[in-house]
């Protein structure tokens, strides 16, 4: 059956109006950048996702997809990445992959979702779209023990040589 991208839309418009979503929003001073992030309430289910934007968006891009996700018992965590909405612009270096993923690790253990030590206090749920999907991705291959699922959505996917972490390994 076909389900037409404007009745979705239309859906998730209505659903977020309906049940009102209620969420906490702030800045957490990173050693990446003051980052502005938004937090649905706990619901002590223990189910945790992380909503990443594409480029030249903002956390507000899922605000409906927040509401859908709360009603079915998840904490939702959004954010602006580095350079964009609210979060800090004018950074000195260079935009890579893997300081997207320090500041997505870095907003994660300020929440408390990883302990000191990096190891997960909750297995995640990490969903990005178009450049959120290739830091989701570069994410799921720096911590692979941190998430339970990995959800691309148009990702825009570079290859990049491995880190040195990963040479490592090796």
């Amino acid at each position: 059956m076909f389900f037409p991208f404007w009745l979705a839309t239309l859906l998730f418009f209505l659903v977020s109006r309906v049940y009102g979503c209620v969420v906490e929003s702030g800045f957490f001073n990173l050693t990446t950048a003051r980052t502005f992030y938004s937090l649905s309430p706990d619901n002590e289910s223990g189910k945790k996702i992380v909503l990443i934007h594409g480029l030249g968006g903002d956390y507000s891009a899922f605000d409906t997809w927040v509401c859908l996700f709360s009603l079915q018992q998840y904490q939702v965590l959004t954010y602006d990445l580095l350079g964009h909405g609210l979060t800090e612009w004018r950074l000195s270096g260079l935009y890579t992959q893997e300081r997207y993923v320090t500041q997505l690790n870095e907003l994660l253990r300020v929440l408390g979702w990883l302990r000191p030590n990096n190891e997960p206090v909750y297995k995640l749920v990490l969903l990005g779209t178009s450049m959120g999907g290739m830091i989701a991705s570069k994410y799921a291959m720096t911590y692979p023990d941190h998430l339970s699922a990995l959800i691309m959505i148009s990702p825009c996917l570079l290859y990049t040589s491995p880190s040195p972490r990963d040479r490592q390994k090796s």
